[in-house]
């Protein structure tokens, strides 16, 4: 949202966390790795 802190909805919030995360920690990582993370991180979805 525009570049500021605590900007957005909570979900918003935590998914720009996330893929802050991501970027900065796996950039080496290939498609194949990249989905596998995905495919973990969509274990915690509620059913």
């Amino acid at each position: 949202m525009d570049g500021k802190e605590d900007v957005g909805s909570t979900t918003e919030q935590y998914r720009n966390l996330v893929a802050a995360a991501v970027y900065a920690n796996c950039e080496h990582l290939d498609n194949a790795q990249l989905d596998e993370i995905i495919a973990w991180v969509q274990l915690y979805k509620s059913k």
